[in-house]
């Protein structure tokens, strides 16, 4: 339902609370909602209008009561698309006819709550418990689908009918209130779901102009629907385009033309999707409408446009009518970078073609799927889709879990917090090291502890000694309680790498990166990406804490060059060079002192 809480939703009770069980709320909810009336509901269908992220449109809806089966389309003018569970597995389809799909698991709670399983146990096993009485009004009821997350169920004590429902109950719940009820067929059903933001642009509103009882259902409405992309080719016939692959800074970058204009520099990012950034917006003379939320690696939700690129060129390779986020902090990020990124393409770039990585030298190939079978000598990985990222089978450590697969990122691993908080990694891990700002991406800095693990596997291809984040993220990305981690560079270029997503395959040939240790950081100096020249941490114990070095100081040389020659690009590539072992020369302004140091480099890790 548009990734939307359930909207419709019927549950708890009055009366004391100490002396009243989630089962007799459940009673007089249905009660109250039409009793006996909902035993015959087999489907039902809603039309209505849609506000959200600043975008209005037009929402329409089907669901299955006796199996949890739902399909919604919705059409905000700048985008479009539809989603649904068909009984197996939850779907997404774009404006372009793409279709995406995700392991059964994923529609758990929405299934449990359009079927309503809490009247119909037989449709869904789940616990069912009373919370509360808030406020000596509301009965508020947990709902905890077998193996899924809980739900809040909170219901009115004066009327008995729902008036909101709370999923991820916490630091990052979101809240759904149910508003405007009327009597459909002698049913109360909420006609207006109001989802607030604490951005007031951000806000969902849906207002529904007709709900249907058991309607006469076109065949096949709860069915996947069948991919039909032809949006996508080769110029002149070809099969294959091949085009450079630069690496900088630990990420691949690739040029791109956009409606003819450029060429620009982009991302190549298997787990992100279009996003352009607001100076190549204006560059294209292109305007973004709505404010989506969205999050990355950071805690933060950002507020992100949409806009309409009529075409994509890459090489001989091209795309047309795609829809392409607008995303503010990726200025930031080119500000770190030191070089002028447009923007990202990851998942509908890989979707259309088939994508051949050769890291030595850098190049990207992209392949009609049509006819096209691998024939490489690599090992080959299955994976599912986490949202659009690759998600792989893998184990660290020994400890088996789900990892996505992510070029966008520059860390070898980034461990997820639940993850490594109930394998207790940091406790297991000889040193561990703190920092405040070990990532920075879309959403803001990531904060996480620093390891060195033993292996890191994934499906039958495997890297040593591992240089590893764990997160301590409460939102995000990396507070994804189901997964293990995510996968970045320090793994990825070891490979020579072939992306299927048709097939849902990766194929992984190793390559003489394989042959160099992981490295991580040989002075204990954390520079602040923003303004190279200021020490934003100092890591305790390490080369530059010795010397004398602190946060706060500035770094007026290294090895002879001013700072103001250097960029987060060459400085990294200059570090890459050193090993354990050498001596770097350094001069640093602590206070009105400036001092010249040579730092005998180690590993921290």
């Amino acid at each position: 339902m548009l990734l939307l809480p359930a909207p419709h939703f019927l549950i708890p009770s009055m009366a004391q609370a100490s002396r009243i069980s989630a089962e007799e709320v459940l009673t007089k909810a249905k009660a109250a909602m039409g009793g006996n009336a909902w035993n015959s509901v087999i489907h039902l269908e809603r039309r209505g209008r849609l506000k959200t992220g600043g975008l209005t449109g037009t929402l329409h809806e089907w669901e299955s009561l006796l199996d949890g089966r739902s399909t919604s389309q919705y059409d905000l003018g700048v985008t479009k698309g539809a989603q649904g569970f068909d009984g197996k597995c939850q779907w997404f389809q774009d404006a372009t006819g793409d279709l995406r799909t995700e392991p059964a698991e994923a529609p758990g709670n929405q299934a449990y709550m359009t079927s309503r399983a809490y009247w119909f146990p037989e449709r869904g096993q789940g616990q069912i418990a009373y919370k509360e009485l808030y406020e000596g009004r509301y009965h508020v009821i947990t709902l905890k689908p077998d193996g899924l997350d809980a739900i809040e169920l909170w219901i009115d004590g004066r009327n008995w009918l729902p008036d909101r429902v709370v999923t991820n109950p916490g630091p990052a719940s979101e809240t759904t209130f149910f508003q405007d009820y009327r009597n459909v067929s002698g049913m109360m059903m909420p006609f207006r779901l109001y989802t607030p933001k604490p951005d007031p642009g951000q806000e969902t509103v849906i207002e529904y102009t007709s709900i249907s009882v058991n309607p006469k259902l076109a065949k096949g409405v709860f069915s996947r629907p069948v991919p039909n992309l032809l949006d996508s080719g080769v110029e002149g016939g070809g099969t294959s385009t091949s085009v450079p692959l630069e690496y900088l800074a630990d990420h691949l970058l690739i040029m791109a033309t956009l409606n003819g204009k450029g060429p620009f520099r982009f991302f190549l990012d298997t787990g992100g999707v279009n996003v352009l950034s607001p100076g190549t917006l204006k560059a294209l003379g292109l305007h973004a409408a709505g404010a989506v939320e969205g999050t990355g690696a950071g805690e933060k939700a950002e507020s992100f446009g949409l806009t309409h690129v009529s075409r994509v060129q890459v090489g001989a390779a091209w795309m047309k009518d795609q829809s392409f986020y607008v995303v503010p902090s990726l200025e930031n990020i080119n500000k770190v970078m030191g070089v002028e990124v447009a923007g990202i393409l990851g998942y509908e770039l890989l979707r259309r073609f088939v994508a051949r990585i050769n890291y030595l030298p850098g190049r990207l190939t992209l392949t009609i799927p049509t006819g096209w079978t691998y024939q490489g000598p690599g090992v080959g990985v299955p994976f599912t889709f986490n949202g659009h990222h690759p998600r792989v089978k893998g184990e660290l450590d020994g400890i088996p879990g789900l990892f996505d697969i992510d070029t966008g990122s520059g860390a070898t691993l980034d461990v997820y917090t639940a993850f490594a908080s109930t394998h207790g990694l940091k406790e297991r891990a000889s040193r561990s090291i703190t920092l405040m700002a070990a990532s920075m991406g879309v959403g803001g800095k990531v904060t996480s502890h620093m390891i060195r693990a033993k292996e890191l596997k994934l499906g039958g291809v495997r890297m040593k000694a591992p240089i590893v984040g764990l997160s301590t993220s409460t939102a995000g990305l990396f507070a994804d309680a189901k997964a293990a981690g995510n996968v970045g560079q320090g793994f990825l270029r070891r490979f020579d790498l072939t992306f299927d997503y048709g097939n849902q395959m990766i194929y992984f040939e190793p390559n003489k990166n394989g042959e160099r240790p992981d490295r991580w950081n040989l002075t204990g100096l954390i520079p602040d990406p923003l303004d190279l020249g200021r020490i934003a941490e100092v890591i305790p114990d390490s080369p530059a804490w010795e010397a004398g070095i602190r946060k706060g100081d500035r770094i007026l040389m290294i090895d002879g060059k001013p700072m103001d020659r250097w960029t987060l690009i060459t400085l990294r590539n200059h570090f890459a060079e050193r090993v354990p072992g050498d001596h770097l020369s350094i001069t640093v302004k602590s206070g009105n002192q400036d001092r010249r140091l040579s730092l005998l480099l180690r590993d921290l890790l």
